[in-house]
């Protein structure tokens, strides 16, 4: 529900037919800056090498999957939703000049667009929840991508919240409390 307002409101906005009405109504989007402005907190054995386990991780390498296939999947919007961050909400865009900085699955994909964040979500967390920050991504989250629409989607083996979290599981470290 809440998904289908928000594309209604951005339709009537970009389309120029919105009221003020309508523009007061559709929710904020918040600006995606990528990886590299998250990694110059986030890296590091003082940080809990959060960018590092990122790097490791399958998540990381995910736009890179899509090229692999050398079958187009790169410019498919149906597979950039999952496997780049930002698709279509103001990150990734195909062919646009920024488009490396926002490939793959990054921070911003599960903890939300970080630009009105950024600054204050260490020391601030309820007030840069407001800004569109997700402490700690849900189930829900990760269903986004990894469901039945997927074309890797194993009916056998439904995806285990649990045991996938383990694999990407990473704590930071704020030095500073």
């Amino acid at each position: 529900m809440i998904r289908q307002l928000i594309l209604a409101s951005a339709i009537l906005v970009l389309s120029g037919t919105a009221t003020a009405q309508d523009k007061a109504a559709a929710p904020a989007q918040h600006a995606f800056i990528g990886v590299k402005k998250c990694m110059m907190c986030h890296k590091g054995d003082a940080k809990g090498n959060v960018h590092e386990k990122w790097l490791a991780s399958k998540h990381s390498k995910a736009t890179q999957v899509l090229v692999d296939k050398k079958d187009g999947s790169e410019k498919n919007a149906a597979c950039l939703a999952c496997h780049a961050t930002g698709f279509g909400k103001g990150g990734y865009a195909v062919g646009a000049a920024n488009a490396v900085e926002f490939e793959g699955i990054q921070c911003e994909s599960c903890h939300g667009a970080g630009a009105d964040y950024k600054l204050t979500h260490s020391k601030d967390a309820a007030g840069a929840a407001a800004l569109g920050f997700v402490a700690k991504p849900n189930e829900a989250t990760c269903k986004t991508c990894h469901n039945e629409k997927s074309p890797t989607f194993d009916k056998t083996k439904p995806f285990n919240f649990e045991a996938m979290h383990k694999l990407i599981d990473h704590k930071y470290r704020n030095k500073a409390k």
